[in-house]
């Protein structure tokens, strides 16, 4: 540093830092974009899939399909739930990392 200091060379290896991170920055800033955005989206499988299970389990219970039960349709939305849960977390970090 004091190399630079003495040869006034200060604003060139500032300049030239610069230059040199703006391309991975920029990339850095993208990639965290895209991330974020599908992060969001796999987040969202979860809710989906509990709205489909409550519906789909509340249909097969009132009108006695199958005989299911209230006890059956937990058991099946706990299944569905944790397989949604851990593709949408696997999914997160596969695409872009």
């Amino acid at each position: 540093m004091r190399t630079v200091a003495v040869f006034n060379k200060e604003e060139y290896f500032c300049a030239a830092y610069k230059a040199k991170i703006d391309v991975p920055y920029n990339e850095a800033l993208k990639s965290a974009n895209i991330s974020g955005i599908m992060l969001g989206f796999t987040s969202s499988i979860i809710y989906y899939a509990m709205a489909a299970s409550f519906s789909l389990g509340g249909y097969l219970v009132v009108n006695n399909i199958f005989g299911m039960t209230f006890e059956n349709v937990m058991l099946v939305f706990n299944c569905i739930i944790f397989g949604a849960q851990s593709v949408g977390q696997t999914a997160s970090m596969v695409f872009f990392h």
